[in-house]
């Protein structure tokens, strides 16, 4: 079990956030409730947990200061930011804090389960590189063309459903392997979690329906897989240095 701590000055959006999670099924346990960043911080001291899920602004100390001195504390822990508002700032500063999602009040339950399972992924594919180090790959037996076969079939998976759900249980019924094998293989084959190489698609396929359509941000973002417009702008923003607003304005005139 993975330990969560929710962290929301608003009582009745704690509950609902306490409700949704305990309901989802998902591999954790809350291990703590805090109203403010002081508090998240104290609770964080004491619990270890794994997994933030917390709101920006918030009386006292917000969100964002107090994610930055638990990552002082531990750089290990994965934060996901909930916040009413859409601000660009609020979302870059959430990106240069390496946090794992950043999602829009009001959450939807289907949205909330979908962004702590992606933690998870990422959690259990940091900790089977760990673990690569130390004892070396895991099913030594299946061979090199083998593996291959392995990174193939999921980035196609991946190319032809990046708009869906994707977990590493997603690949593991796929392709009849355990996660951590699937997990292993795709890292030391291309060098890069499956995690990652998800959101460099979808990045590339945002990119293209910018030049190709006349749709929103907003609707490339849900098109794409992402949570929303805020986080494809942050991302945007880190990865090509512009907005998508302005890469379709420069780039548009090239299509």
């Amino acid at each position: 079990m993975y330990k969560l701590l929710i962290v929301e000055d608003e009582e009745l959006e704690r509950q609902v956030l306490y409700k949704q999670i305990c309901d989802s099924q998902l591999p954790v346990k809350i291990v703590g409730e805090a109203a403010d960043g002081y508090e998240a911080i104290k609770l964080f001291s004491t619990t270890r947990a794994e997994i933030i899920l917390i709101d920006i602004k918030m009386p006292g100390m917000n969100g964002l200061d107090a994610v930055k001195t638990i990552k002082e504390m531990d750089q290990r822990v994965e934060v996901i930011f909930i916040t009413a508002y859409s601000s660009f700032s609020y979302s870059n500063s959430a990106l240069k804090l390496r946090a794992a999602d950043y999602l829009l009040k009001p959450v939807r339950p289907q949205e909330l389960v979908a962004s702590i399972q992606r933690v998870i992924d990422f959690i259990e594919e940091k900790r089977n590189g760990e673990e690569e180090v130390l004892h070396g790959h895991p099913q030594d037996a299946v061979t090199g063309e083998q593996e291959n076969d392995t990174v193939r079939t999921i980035k196609k998976f991946i190319l032809e459903n990046y708009d869906q759900r994707l977990t590493l249980q997603t690949f593991a019924e796929l392709l009849y392997y355990n996660p951590s094998y699937i997990s292993t293989v795709f890292k030391k084959t291309t060098g890069q979690g499956i995690t990652e190489y998800i959101t460099e698609v979808r990045i590339a396929k945002a990119k293209e329906l910018l030049l190709s359509t006349n749709d929103s941000v907003d609707e490339i973002a849900s098109r794409v897989g992402l949570s929303n417009n805020s986080y494809l702008t942050a991302v945007f923003k880190k990865n090509l240095g512009i907005c998508p607003s302005e890469y379709r304005r420069q780039f548009s005139q090239w299509k």
